[in-house]
């Protein structure tokens, strides 16, 4: 088992959450944690957010749990009016979303290289 790793910061108004490890049932409260607090950031008006990134190119493994952690963090960036994206999909990833039909509720940023990398 490869733990979760998050790594985030800041490009402008954008948040750049960087995810590696595994996101299954023992570690999604660990990012939805995460994002919510940045997400009451912006809804509480303490920071300037245009945008959530989660970038994805770390994920060595995602199951139902984690799909239902990212769906879950979705729902609250769309009810604070705050962008929330993808990127850095692996095709295996991007697979299981358009099999579960989860694809089309999550806006993918193609990634530039070294764009969203974590430093």
């Amino acid at each position: 088992m490869e733990p979760l790793h998050l790594t985030t910061r800041r490009q402008g108004a954008t948040v750049i959450v960087h995810v590696s490890g595994e996101l299954d049932i023992a570690t999604t409260s660990v990012l939805r944690d995460h994002l919510l607090d940045i997400l009451r950031e912006t809804y509480h008006g303490h920071r300037k957010i245009d945008e959530v990134v989660m970038e994805l190119s770390g994920l060595s493994f995602i199951d139902a749990a984690g799909l239902g952690a990212l769906v879950s963090i979705n729902d609250h960036a769309r009810r604070n009016a705050t962008p929330f994206l993808l990127s850095g999909i692996s095709p295996q990833v991007k697979r299981l979303l358009l099999i579960t039909g989860l694809a089309r509720h999550f806006p993918i940023r193609p990634q530039s290289p070294g764009t969203y990398n974590a430093v």
